[in-house]
């Protein structure tokens, strides 16, 4: 049931409707890129849309209004429990845990137990997670509560790095690169799955506050493949995932050996995090191994794993998740500049918005919560650091990826990035990027760029935003497929020509079959077969009118070659299917362009396999005999 609309809101509402009246038609407008201004609220998806904007996750704890459990400063805990409140009496012990070596997926807890005395502080020098377990006696029963909350406690400072004064100015080392005191902190804000228009429609008080400190928002940002995987590889190494990695390593290979750009940091005296919340559908840890050797500093994988069981309703005990693990961002941030120790920290929050688009609006308040308290004081806390607070795509399957808004949304997360003076004052290609055509590899360079003080002209993809992203650059000079490439304008729909759009279908539908035999799948998946093509429009790329446009040498060429968009329904699986096709106008040669994406869920119809790349076509035989 839809909400009724709030104050906030509505006029929130309002104001967008007001702006995008007398706004450019195109976000991006360029010699081979074009991408248009999509209302916040067209008329398909306003039926979709639920406002949760404003409204509170409820994680009430009835035990917890009188036993709670604190972190005290960096290195204590405080039990709290009120005896006034209930009759009965507590205790409580400590145990300790750490991450196993080349076990990304055990931790282990260290022994013996230590007693904690409540409405008191008990200090913990030498680990960082701690599970306190508290058992709670009444007159009438022996045991009435048992409970327990891990702890994860604020980074301490290691012996090996001292404080350090930081300066404003640049300043270089022997080697020519600027010096540790000279660079920025780096922080990292992510949330899985929100477009930058679904980020418009579900965050107005947060949106405020980005305007207040100046934050750039990319227009054109642009992602590089399908889900959270490749486009945080893409942001964090400087690669296409194909080029590093693929399924055939899922049970062999750690990833210890990916160039993550938080190495170039750590290599400077960096302190680096990593954070991600929901363990089971972790980004460097679904279908993968994930880590070997602990990949940073600080490694919030051991404490996600551990309180994954007591997660309910995005909950963990009286406080939402997210507010649980942006807790500990503030507490992370706070003691490395207190210690003026610089910083590269990662954070990306997926539980909450990866299956629901209007859950969006749950995360407003926590984000509003978490940038007042990071730039509070006078902005002491970021005063010299580079936030990039971003998503990894837009919202993948649901009702909403039905419309055309949607399709545009899934391929144009949002990029919100805020940057110190120095980088800002007297650098306008900032501004003239945002509304230029960008990706995950612009973010990589532009970090490159930050660390090596000048621009890394040996990267194979992206430009520093430092510099300015040339006028004429397209999704083929990136290079991203034409599946993903936002840079189109989609003409008259073609679902009523029979005679084009259903070989086209079919197409689809014997390429995936033919996909699930050469990968050895085609015993334990289902053959589909076309049930129905829901949509087709053709498509025009770069700005043109005339064709695909390629230029090869510095020579344009017009090919005799049409692409079209089809969303089709097969069967038995009803997967709901969607694919850029390229047709030779002359030889009638068919192409899929990239990836088939599937744009409703699978649930458990593929459990039969453990590709992920291959789920979302498989149904699995087993399933035809019920």
């Amino acid at each position: 049931m839809v909400k009724p609309l709030n104050n906030i809101t509505y006029n929130w509402i309002h104001i967008k409707a007001i702006q995008e009246k007398h706004s450019q038609p195109y976000l991006v407008n360029t010699s081979r890129c074009q991408i248009a201004r999509w209302p916040t609220f067209d008329e398909q998806v306003w039926p979709l849309y639920q406002n949760y904007t404003g409204f509170s996750l409820n994680c009430r704890h009835d035990i917890q209004q009188w036993l709670s459990i604190q972190r005290f400063n960096y290195t204590g805990v405080y039990v709290r429990f009120i005896p006034s409140a209930v009759a009965a009496t507590v205790k409580c012990w400590a145990n300790s845990f750490k991450r196993r070596t080349y076990d990304d997926m055990t931790v282990d807890y260290i022994l013996p137990d230590i007693a904690v005395e409540v409405n008191q502080i008990t200090y913990f020098n030498d680990t960082s997670d701690v599970r306190i377990t508290c058992n709670v006696f009444t007159r009438t029963t022996h045991l009435k509560s048992f409970f327990d909350q891990l702890i994860r406690k604020p980074p301490t400072l290691l012996k090996q790095f001292k404080a350090r004064q930081s300066r404003p100015v640049v300043s270089y080392a022997s080697d020519g690169q600027p010096d540790i005191d000279s660079l920025p902190n780096i922080l990292f804000v992510g949330i899985d799955s929100i477009s930058r228009i679904n980020f418009d429609r579900h965050f107005p008080s947060t949106t405020k506050l980005l305007d207040k400190y100046n934050f750039h928002t990319l227009y054109g940002y642009n992602k590089v493949g399908d889900n959270t995987f490749p486009n945080l590889v893409a942001l964090l190494t400087g690669y296409y995932l194909d080029e590093l990695w693929d399924e055939s390593f899922v049970n062999w290979v750690y990833l210890n050996y990916f160039p993550f750009i938080w190495k170039d940091f750590k290599s400077k005296g960096f302190r680096t995090m990593l954070m991600e919340d929901a363990p089971d559908m972790a980004t460097f840890n679904r279908f993968k191994l994930g880590f070997a050797e602990q990949p940073t500093d600080y490694y919030l994988r051991p404490f996600s794993s551990q309180i994954e069981e007591d997660i309910k309703y995005y909950c963990y005990l009286d406080k939402p998740e997210t507010e649980v693990y942006f807790d500990y961002v503030y507490d992370f941030v706070s003691a490395m500049t207190d210690r003026k120790q610089k910083y590269f920290a990662f954070t990306f929050m997926a539980r909450l918005t990866h299956d629901e688009v209007n859950n969006a609006g749950l995360v407003d308040p926590l984000t509003t919560h978490l940038f007042s308290k990071l730039f509070a004081d006078n902005r002491r806390l970021l005063n010299d650091t580079v936030v990039i607070f971003f998503s990894d795509h837009g919202i993948r399957f649901g009702p909403i990826r039905t419309t055309l808004s949607g399709k545009y949304e899934e391929r144009l997360p949002f990029m919100h990035l805020y940057l110190p003076d120095r980088y800002r004052i007297n650098n306008i290609n900032v501004s003239i990027n945002q509304n230029r055509l960008t990706t995950p590899f612009d973010i990589h360079a532009t970090l490159r760029h930050i660390v090596l003080g000048r621009p890394d002209t040996e990267l194979r993809y992206g430009r520093s935003l430092f510099e300015e992203i040339p006028e004429q650059r397209s999704c083929q000079s990136i290079p991203i497929d034409d599946h993903w490439c936002s840079c189109q304008t989609t003409s008259q729909t073609i679902t009523g020509n029979l005679s084009l759009v259903r070989p086209m279908a079919q197409f689809i539908v014997n390429s995936i079959n033919k996909l699930l035999v050469d990968e050895n799948y085609s015993h334990k998946c289902a053959e589909l077969w076309l049930n129905t093509t829901v949509s087709a429009y053709e498509q025009r790329f770069d700005g043109k009118d005339n064709g695909v446009v390629v230029v090869v040498d510095n020579v344009t060429e017009t090919l005799a070659i049409r692409q079209f968009s089809l969303t089709i329904v097969v069967n038995p699986s009803q997967a709901l299917l969607e694919a850029t096709i390229s047709l030779n106008q002359i030889s009638k040669q068919m192409t899929l362009n990239g990836e088939v994406s599937r744009i409703n869920k699978y649930g458990d119809q593929s459990d039969c396999i453990d590709s992920h790349r291959l789920q979302k076509y498989c149904f699995c035989r087993n399933l035809l005999k019920k």
